[in-house]
């Protein structure tokens, strides 16, 4: 079957000859341009989405522990406040696009349910990460800082899942608003 034209609106699709709701009228199939879809379910995220969506887990993951091997503490040496907050700096940057990328990515795929799982997996693998670092830093300085992993690790999760949400949203809006573009533009090509 060809590809039909949908409305700017997706609530109508031309079968040739007329103009036919895209909706069936007990709201639980969508006409996609190809097939008749159920609205409630929930597609399998494309390996594009998954690939990218595992590379975004592993910086989450990754970064907090990376820089503190990076910065590692030398005894009776104060560290260079400049070089840390440039290495901060980059590190959190990376992180805030890769998020926003992954929401991007997310929304162009047209599947935006799966943000708020994501959101869920992403302040997971954070939290993994800010521990890791926390138990790093305390085998480098042999202090307390596996103390400070639990009492952050408390008032920490909340503020990052809503950071992580949010930018995951930011993306995924861009993303589907790039996905409707270019589906206007395709339509007035036509």
């Amino acid at each position: 079957m060809t590809q039909r034209a949908i409305s700017d609106d997706g609530q109508w699709w031309w079968d040739g000859q007329r103009w036919l709701p895209a909706l069936s009228p007990d709201g639980r199939w969508r006409f996609d341009g190809r097939a008749w879809r159920r609205t409630s379910t929930w597609r399998q995220p494309s390996p594009a989405v998954l690939i990218s969506a595992a590379v975004w887990v592993a910086t989450l993951a990754l970064w907090g522990p990376t820089l503190v091997m990076v910065l590692p503490p030398v005894p009776n040496v104060a560290p260079d406040p400049g070089v840390e907050a440039v290495l901060i700096t980059v590190f959190v940057v990376v992180v805030v696009l890769a998020t926003a990328a992954t929401g991007f990515i997310i929304g162009v795929a047209a599947q935006l349910r799966w943000l708020w799982l994501a959101s869920v997996i992403g302040a997971g693998a954070q939290m993994v990460g800010y521990v890791a670092s926390m138990i790093i830093a305390d085998t480098q300085s042999g202090g307390s800082a596996d103390d400070f992993a639990a009492v952050g690790l408390i008032m920490l999760t909340g503020p990052v899942l809503l950071g992580i949400t949010a930018l995951l949203w930011a993306g995924g809006g861009l993303g589907a608003l790039a996905r409707i573009a270019s589906r206007r533009l395709a339509n007035r090509s036509q």
